[in-house]
């Protein structure tokens, strides 16, 4: 009876209460055949009590047992047959108080690029490689694009699926097109009500004009390509685009004030009321790849895109609600990650700004930037849907990863949740992976070749199977 021929539920189990638990066997073991059940504590144990051990016996081809789990963690569940001292099943479990049994993990990458910027796939594509690699929740952020996130959501809707997913973009504050911005630092929103891109658009007084007489005389035009701001209407957009300006100037003499001058003092300004446009949008704003070298030339291929000082004076008066730690970086690359986490320590506290893992990929076709599913955050939500991702977000609890092939996972958490976190990932996730992967699978032949009744019957038909695997990992009353 090794772990490969057995099932055993729950595997994640309350404190301090009587659980029962059952061991059903894959293959054919004949009934009454006797066992002694070991449960061993990992990490908290006394010396003069290594272990609690029961009788048990195989009845109906399952195995039944009770046991209080005294303390929060990892416990290893082993199987003796009658007479013999070597374990014919190990199986870890994970034992937690109640604030965290209450929780499910939730695969998030809040990053990633398609064909409505400088990605190459569909939205619809990218959610399909996405789920193959094992992640629950995707939100598109194009560069200046609030329509791939839109066009991914409506994909989901025509489709049976376990996937969340939510409006988002990148934003380049003060740049009609990326590249060209006022401020270097790039803004995630995500959930904002409408595009927050298009009235951020100008830098000018000129450029400001300009924009508003779009507004004016064209706004069923700026429509067509920025539906959301349909619902603002024309003189809610342009009444945006007004608090913009007036901001703005508010916010360049707060810069000085802060001791920044000259380029930063602008960007600080631009990029702040980027965070308070997502916040009015009921959004949820990132600070994203703070030290991020794009730059490439001869003159000046080590420097950040953005300034240390104006990152510090950002992280030191955050208005965002969370800062991205593990942010897009390949396997060589991985310093800044490191670097990420210092600074959010060392200027915000531990856990008082939400941190995120994403990996910002523009492209699922391989090589070293393909690094897809191999950063992540781990959401813990109190339910399912958008809504319990943004609030795990805002209340802290989502947990960066970083999970290169052939390396153990770095986490990046407190402690208690670490712990926790790496359960997750040797023991759940690869059940979840392997479920996702065979959803994701379908969903790619539905992006490719278009409504398939036969392939979206069984696609509804994996992920109530999926579901119901899943959910018998947890303990319930």
């Amino acid at each position: 009876m090794n772990s490969a021929y057995v099932d055993v539920h729950p595997r994640v189990v309350p404190v301090g209460r009587k659980v029962e638990l059952e061991v059903t066997c894959r293959v054919p073991v004949p009934d009454d055949t006797r066992a002694v059940a070991r449960m061993i504590p990992v990490d908290r144990f006394s010396y003069d009590e290594l272990y609690a051990e029961e009788p048990t016996r195989v009845a109906d081809g399952r195995i039944h047992l009770s046991h209080t789990f005294p303390t929060e963690q990892a416990y290893l569940l082993r199987l003796y047959p009658e007479g013999s001292d070597e374990a014919a099943l190990e199986v870890e479990l994970y034992a937690l108080k109640d604030d965290l049994l209450t929780l499910r993990p939730c695969i998030c990458d809040f990053h990633m690029h398609t064909c409505f910027s400088d990605g190459l796939e569909t939205p619809a594509l990218r959610l399909a490689i996405a789920r193959q690699r094992g992640l629950d929740c995707v939100v598109i952020t194009d560069h200046n694009r609030y329509e791939g996130s839109t066009t991914a959501l409506e994909a989901l809707g025509r489709i049976p699926n376990r996937m969340v997913s939510m409006a988002g973009e990148e934003i380049h504050a003060g740049g009609r097109r990326p590249g060209v911005s006022v401020s270097p630092v790039h803004v995630l929103s995500l959930g904002s009500d409408y595009a927050i891109a298009p009235l951020k658009s100008f830098s000018t007084q000129e450029e400001y004009e300009e924009l508003r007489k779009r507004l004016v005389e064209d706004f069923e035009e700026v429509c067509e390509k920025h539906p959301s701001l349909a619902a603002l209407g024309r003189e809610g957009t342009i009444a945006r685009v007004d608090a913009t300006r007036e901001n703005r100037a508010r916010l360049l003499e707060e810069a000085h004030g802060l001791g920044l001058s000259g380029s930063d003092a602008a960007a600080y300004a631009f990029t702040v009321d980027a965070f308070d446009e997502v916040a009015a949008a009921h959004g949820v704003s990132v600070l994203c790849h703070a030290l991020w070298r794009p730059i490439r030339d001869n003159a000046h291929q080590h420097r950040f895109d953005a300034s240390l000082d104006l990152v510090e004076v950002l992280l030191d008066h955050h208005a965002f609600d969370a800062f991205e730690v593990a942010s897009g970086t390949p396997r060589a690359q991985t310093r800044a990650n490191d670097l990420h986490e210092r600074l959010l320590r060392e200027h915000c506290g531990d856990g008082v700004v939400p941190a995120l893992g994403v990996t910002d990929t523009h492209s699922s076709t391989g090589g070293s930037l393909d690094i897809l599913g191999m950063l992540y955050t781990v959401a813990l939500v109190d339910r399912p849907g958008e809504s319990g991702v943004r609030e795990a977000i805002l209340d802290g609890r989502c947990v960066p990863v970083e999970n290169y092939p052939g390396e153990e996972a770095r986490v990046h958490a407190s402690f208690r949740v670490a712990r926790y976190v790496h359960f997750l990932i040797d023991h759940f996730l690869p059940v979840r992976r392997k479920n996702a992967l065979a959803e994701g699978i379908v969903m790619e032949r539905l992006a490719r070749g278009g409504y398939d009744e036969g392939l979206v019957g069984a696609l509804q038909t994996l992920c109530a199977s999926g579901e119901r695997e899943e959910t018998r990992w947890w303990w319930s009353e």
